[in-house]
């Protein structure tokens, strides 16, 4: 099981969220502003049944008819439409965005990317090294495809018109490794893929011991991972969310999750290092 029940009125990184507005828009060369007319006429109730019809057509200054519009933006892109999508902004930027800090309105954009169904023939793509692809279950997470949301229409679609699912604290770590990966070619997959080429170099030289020191390499930074993105993590969340009044946080558990990730890490880092002096 990797999902949680969602808080009702907080929205988080990893939440899987259900929408008719998710579309994957992007640019091409195509794109263009546009300028929004409204149709009317004998046409439009012969070919539509509607008395009118909006329609948006390209600017062009110069035609007076076809000036841009202040205070509109609206832009011709591409996109597919998706019924799911994955939140992919972290946490503080979402309370910042949607204004959960203080009394302001919800301002900026929030980062999705879609979900799509898993299909039987790309299983076999879907690797630790593919990183635009994330598999979850039966769904695939396509961060190469992310996209962007208005935080007030985020914040309309959280009262009520949008279904979430949260992941698991462990699935969501994962999440933002392979978010990290993608995005900014850092953290744990990228440290393993080149942890890998350091042993086939040591290969090449003769030296045979270096596998075994990268995977050593590759364990310790992957508990490195494991420890910001948890005990870290939970302690700054905490303060977060309880900073009127800090005296209420379970500081000993906080200390017991530190300490118990940093022995992971600290067996880890002894392990290497003993590979590393031989």
């Amino acid at each position: 099981m990797c999902f949680r029940e969602a808080p009702a009125a907080e929205l988080s990184f990893g939440d899987f969220c259900q929408s008719t507005v998710f579309h994957d828009a992007y640019l091409r060369a195509d794109a263009s502003v546009l300028r929004e007319r409204i149709v009317s006429g004998g046409f439009v109730r012969r070919q539509f049944g509607r008395d009118e019809l909006t329609s948006y057509v390209p600017v062009d200054d110069s035609v007076p008819e076809l000036k841009a519009q202040a205070g509109k933006d609206f832009l011709l892109a591409h996109g597919a439409s998706f019924d799911e999508a994955v939140c992919v902004s972290d946490d503080c930027e979402i309370a910042t965005r949607l204004g959960r800090d203080d009394t302001r309105e919800p301002t900026g954009r929030l980062l999705f990317t879609p979900v799509s169904a898993l299909r039987e023939e790309e299983r076999s793509t879907l690797t630790e090294t593919n990183w635009g692809r994330m598999r979850l279950g039966d769904s695939v997470v396509e961060l190469r495809r992310v996209f962007a949301v208005a935080s007030e229409d985020v914040a309309g679609l959280l009262g009520g018109a949008m279904a979430r699912r949260s992941l698991d604290d462990d699935h969501a770590l994962r999440l933002a490794a392979w978010w990290a990966a993608y995005a900014t070619r850092r953290g744990p997959l990228v440290d393993a893929v080149n942890l890998r080429k350091l042993a086939w170099i040591a290969e090449a030289q003769g030296d045979e011991r270096v596998t075994q020191l990268a995977d050593a390499l590759i364990g310790v930074l992957a508990l490195a991972w494991r420890f910001q993105g948890r005990a870290v993590e939970r302690a700054g969340a905490e303060y977060d969310d309880r900073h009127d009044d800090p005296s209420i946080v379970d500081y000993g558990a906080l200390l017991d999750l530190i300490r118990a990730d940093f022995a992971d890490l600290d067996a880890a880092v002894a392990t290497a290092r003993g590979l590393l002096v031989k």
